[in-house]
């Protein structure tokens, strides 16, 4: 018989090292100047290999070897039914934040939302949507959902969680969140402020879809409200 002491550090010091190696694997790049693999282009679509076989399989793999020690399977987080009413709790916490993100951003200048971008006519706007939502869901939204709710929280929250658990749960898996994001940051060259804000709203945006994975114990629902959230800011804001 399995000690399930035994197994809870041997799920947790799984989570830390795959995170470690991640990690690595995810700054490599910037170190280097150019990617790690070629993109994979089909038919004109550029599909993310690279970040794909960095961050998605890994912890397709990861949950399937530990299902067993984790809050929802891998299989139950893809066909768990969401009622509409849960749904719908969800999104309202989202939905308020980024509001305010952008109203704070676009009137108080302190922010990385950028300024509005106005288009033309409405099949510029549909041709940018498009664009973007395929980009949102295919590079940040699926790797990053996979990799953060998914994976990290799902294990940090485990089979049997507690109160404690659940909040130290989502405490470090945004905390890992943010440290993933300030490689890019640094490669930009965000002033402290910036760095600052933008980890700030990262922190909180996981959260939320943090919040959405734990109520609706289905992986989709925060895959495609950070795939909506990101299509609005990439097709909308510069």
């Amino acid at each position: 018989m399995i000690n399930i002491k035994t197994s809870r550090k041997s799920l947790i010091t799984t989570v830390f090292i795959h995170f470690i190696i991640f990690d690595a694997l995810y700054t490599l790049p910037f170190l280097l100047g150019h990617s790690l693999f070629p993109a994979l282009s089909i038919k004109g679509l550029n599909f993310p290999i690279e970040r794909w076989l960095v961050w998605v399989v890994p912890c397709v793999i990861l949950t399937i070897v530990f299902k067993d020690d984790l809050y929802i399977g891998f299989k139950d987080m893809f066909t768990n039914k969401v009622k509409w009413k849960t749904l719908a709790w969800c999104i309202l916490p989202l939905m308020t934040f980024y509001i305010v993100s952008v109203l704070v951003s676009q009137y108080t200048g302190f922010g990385g939302i950028g300024k509005v971008v106005y288009f033309d006519n409405i099949n510029e706007m549909w041709a940018k949507l498009s664009q973007e939502a395929w980009v949102s869901l295919t590079v940040p939204a699926i790797p990053e959902e996979m990799v953060f709710r998914a994976w990290i929280q799902n294990a940090l929250i485990g089979k049997s969680p507690s109160k404690k658990r659940l909040i130290l749960s989502f405490v470090i898996t945004n905390i890992l969140f943010v440290i993933i994001h300030l490689s890019y940051y640094f490669y930009r060259g965000y002033p402290l402020a910036r760095m600052l804000t933008e980890g700030f709203c990262v922190f909180v945006m996981g959260s939320v879809f943090g919040l959405m994975f734990y109520k609706s114990k289905n992986i989709l629902v925060p895959i495609f409200a950070h795939c909506f959230v990101d299509t609005i800011s990439f097709a909308f804001f510069s």
